[in-house]
């Protein structure tokens, strides 16, 4: 799912730099007030939106020109983080009360109402949540799993986590590997289309898939063994010294979303 390296100025960039990057604006994201921690009845203030829409111009400025938004693979990882910020923020407008209301549904003796509060605190919710979404989906896309293992090394993030995030890695890598072959298989075979045979092969394919992924996992786990893997090494990717243009433009980009975030709005 991840590109060539050199295929993109963002796969280009050096991981380090770049992570710091994505973490600034993460960071920003959350240094907002206004959202629906504040507790306001009327929902954020006005410069909340004029935020949200200076790190959205700034995010877009750096996917747009590198085209990683046209790919499926990044639409495909973003909808799952979508439905689950879209969940939440249907939870916010259910709960949170201040300003006009409407009458939306009727159930049994049950009136439920929205208030325009909930809408804007909602709004809020679904707009970080997206631009937060958009930025990991983009570095996981542009840059591989190793080179950011590497950079986290060097930002001297403990080992132990680092083991455990590459663990992590890996099992999802085998997972996934099976399960693109056991579907491969199974439309081979001639499978039928319709949707009760598709799920009623999806239901014998997840017992097997686990099973076949364990084992799997147990035989890459003895191979790393046998080559002297000890839970602690990180691979070296051996990229040499930190480029400054690299490092002045991610330097940059991490600034202007801290100042977008928290600069005084007139």
């Amino acid at each position: 799912m991840t590109l060539r390296p050199g295929s993109s100025y963002l796969s280009r960039l050096d991981p380090r730099p770049k992570l710091l990057a994505t973490l600034a604006f993460l960071v920003s994201v959350g240094l907002m007030t206004g959202g629906v921690e504040s507790g306001s009845l009327y929902g954020p203030p006005p410069e909340q939106w004029t935020r949200l829409a200076a790190l959205g111009a700034l995010l877009a400025a750096a996917l747009i020109p590198d085209g990683v938004w046209l790919r499926r693979a990044f639409w495909l990882r973003l909808l799952p983080v979508l439905g689950l910020g879209v969940s939440m923020a249907l939870l916010v407008t259910l709960t949170k009360e201040g300003g006009a209301s409407w009458t939306v549904a009727h159930l049994g003796g049950w009136r439920i109402r929205v208030h325009e509060a909930g809408l804007l605190h909602a709004a809020d919710l679904g707009a970080r949540t997206l631009l937060a979404a958009s930025a990991l989906v983009a570095l996981s896309l542009r840059t591989s799993g190793p080179a950011l293992l590497e950079a986290l090394a060097s930002l001297r993030v403990p080992r132990a986590l680092l083991s455990v995030l590459g663990g992590v890695a890996r099992s999802l890598w085998i997972v996934t590997d099976e399960a693109r072959r056991m579907r491969r298989a199974r439309l081979m075979r001639g499978a039928g289309a319709t949707f009760a045979v598709r799920a009623r092969a999806t239901g014998a394919m997840i017992g097997s898939l686990l099973l076949r992924s364990l084992d799997r996992a147990e035989r890459v786990e003895r191979a790393m063994t046998a080559r002297g893997f000890d839970g602690a090494r990180i691979p070296q990717l051996h990229r040499g010294s930190l480029r400054p243009a690299q490092a002045l433009v991610c330097l940059t980009f991490a600034a202007l979303s801290l100042a977008a975030a928290v600069s005084p709005i007139p």
